[in-house]
């Protein structure tokens, strides 16, 4: 081969290892898209979520093609924190869940979502909610769900939703803080989640295991990722998913799951994001009016291994 040839081809080799160094998380979820099949209950894994859907309200899934987009796209999860809801008498939420569990899965078992959602909050003139929607048949809530009522003033627009979940076969239980940071104190609110992690081991007492998943504008323009510090960096934090975890239509990484260091033995290693527009052919265009953002996961042990 002539040297010309060996340097085309040298080319193209170094082309195609700069792209998958590139792809991070999307390469994960390419991978997924070929055998990634809806959960059921003997898996010995818990797959768990975070989706901010702008303006979740009654008449969006009052869409049947977005309802049916959003029904396939849950039942891939077992627990997923949802943040960007405007449904004040939960109208939506139901009409959602209530589609979720038309039908079985794969393995025959009939569905079993069930859901809570917050309460209104933050200012009135902005108000979101926030909701967990869990598959009944692999896990439950093992807490009454609370909003993070702040202790050193008031940092968060919108103030985390709290729900402890527990798997039917497992062992411990996981605290699951659902947040959605203001773009315009995003650090700010970032740091304060470090504090929040501190002042809720008093308030569930004894619990260690946390899990911190929403839309946290970990990314440009609001935060850089890379070089601000802050307390969730520490050692006693594990960012599951990363700054490769292109969680939005137009390629930022504002979506993030973060663990507390106890927590991370539990994790399987698998995690991405998954892209509707890919999973389901979709033009942007398309998946825009459902949200601007894809679902972000993570795989859990259900049994955390031997040490």
């Amino acid at each position: 081969m002539g040297i010309k040839n060996k340097t085309f081809y040298g080319l193209i080799l170094l082309i195609l290892l700069i792209s998958v160094s590139l792809s991070g998380c999307l390469a994960e979820s390419a991978e997924k898209k070929s055998n990634y099949t809806k959960n059921d209950a003997g898996e010995g894994v818990v797959v768990v979520a975070t989706y901010y859907i702008e303006d979740f309200n009654e008449k969006k899934v009052s869409d049947p093609e977005i309802l049916d987009t959003l029904v396939k796209t849950v039942h891939h999860f077992d627990i997923i924190a949802v943040q960007g809801i405007d449904d004040p008498n939960g109208t939506a939420m139901e009409k959602l869940v209530t589609a979720l569990n038309n039908g079985t899965d794969d393995t025959g078992k009939s569905y079993y979502y069930q859901y809570n959602l917050s309460t209104p909050i933050g200012p009135a003139s902005d108000q979101e909610q926030y909701a967990f929607i869990y598959n009944r048949n692999v896990v439950y809530p093992a807490s009454i769900p609370r909003i993070y009522s702040e202790p050193h003033g008031d940092v968060f627009k919108w103030e985390p939703y709290m729900l402890v979940f527990r798997a039917h076969e497992g062992t411990g239980d996981i605290l699951f803080i659902n947040i959605h940071t203001d773009p315009n104190n995003t650090a700010s609110e970032i740091d304060e989640l470090s504090k929040a992690v501190d002042h809720v081991k008093n308030v569930y007492t004894g619990q260690l295991n946390m899990t911190i998943l929403g839309n946290i504008n970990a990314d440009e323009p609001y935060y850089n990722n890379t070089t601000t510090d802050s307390p969730l960096k520490s050692d006693e934090f594990y960012w599951a998913t990363t700054d490769k975890c292109l969680s939005t239509t137009d390629g930022k990484a504002y979506d993030k799951i973060v663990v507390t260091e106890t927590t991370s033995h539990f994790l399987i290693g698998s995690k991405g994001v998954f892209n509707i527009t890919k999973e389901y052919n979709l033009t942007q265009e398309q998946a825009e009016i459902i949200s601007t953002h894809y679902p972000v996961y993570a795989e859990y042990w259900r049994y955390a291994p031997k040490k």
